[in-house]
């Protein structure tokens, strides 16, 4: 099985690629950036910018790939209120629909799907797990 990491150039993706290569897997990193991370030499990069399916078709997914959604757009630098939706659905919403087409054009149906932790607003309890109140 191939693993595809959309994003992948960062945090999560940082430490994820290069434990799946020393565990013997097959890594293809798709990202809009890439940066000299020495792990970059045991895997494949392909520069894909999420928000146009074009480059997300190219990446060539296959129906047994184990794919990763890492690409996300942050609340970093802060954005008002009244921008924030331009500034998020590019990547967090269209870019996640575009890789999502080009899996199911592919027959391809294992996702892991990264996102943030913003929807829970203002943390109430610590640690913050899934049943913690959402706002």
């Amino acid at each position: 099985m191939r693993h595809v990491i959309f994003g992948g150039d960062g945090f999560v993706g940082r430490h994820l690629a290069p434990k799946l290569v020393a565990d013997g897997e097959t890594v293809v990193v798709a990202d809009i950036v890439k940066s000299d991370l020495p792990h970059y030499r045991s895997m494949r990069f392909i520069t894909c910018d999420v928000t146009d399916p074009a480059p997300v078709a190219a990446v060539g997914l296959k129906a047994d790939d184990m794919v990763y959604n890492l690409s996300a757009k942050m609340l970093s630098p802060i954005q008002v209120r009244a921008k924030r939706h331009d500034f998020f659905f590019p990547v967090n919403f269209h870019g996640t629909e575009n890789i999502i087409q080009a899996m199911d054009k592919a027959g391809a149906s294992k996702l892991v799907h990264y996102t943030t932790d913003m929807i829970y607003g203002h943390t109430v309890v610590l640690p913050m797990t899934e049943d913690h109140p959402v706002a």
